[in-house]
């Protein structure tokens, strides 16, 4: 499966090799392998601060999507009184 997100960036999905996504920027010219456990590995980097630049990029998407453990999510979603 290929598509592209909002950033003008092509992502795929891996899932019958890994559970993970491929996700390759534009600029700086990264890729990136977000797995389900959480982890990232970023490739392509010529210099650190590309390395860093992208991950400042993706943390906040990934921070948007993370999975919450099970006692987190149920507090998030009860009412406040």
């Amino acid at each position: 499966m290929i598509g592209h997100a909002r950033w003008d960036v092509c992502w795929r999905i891996v899932v019958h090799h890994r559970a993970g996504l491929i996700y390759r920027m534009v600029q700086p010219k990264i890729g990136l392998l977000i797995f389900v456990s959480g982890k990232v590995v970023l490739t392509g980097g010529k210099v650190r601060n590309e390395i860093f630049s992208a991950f400042e990029q993706i943390y906040p998407v990934l921070q948007e999507f993370r999975k919450l453990p099970a006692a987190a999510a149920a507090t998030a979603l009860t009412p406040a009184t």
